[in-house]
């Protein structure tokens, strides 16, 4: 349940992910993510007021994943 960085970024910012692309990194279903959303759980942002489109930060996901994982 690793999450990879990717050198291609430059430092200082931060790779949003979308739920899918969490899921397909981490082995969780998208079920379980968007449940740790609606719990609060997990912070994640609607880009632009977006209606079905969550993001979650990088730093997000790690910090939510080392939670679960204690």
């Amino acid at each position: 349940m690793a999450i990879q960085r990717h050198s291609a970024r430059p430092s200082g910012i931060e790779r949003y992910y979308k739920v899918k692309e969490l899921a397909e990194l981490t082995g969780i279903s998208r079920e379980s993510i968007y449940a740790a959303i609606r719990s609060g759980e997990l912070h994640a942002t609607r880009p632009n007021g977006m209606r079905k489109c969550w993001r979650i930060s990088e730093s997000e996901a790690r910090r939510w994943l080392a939670a679960c994982t204690e």
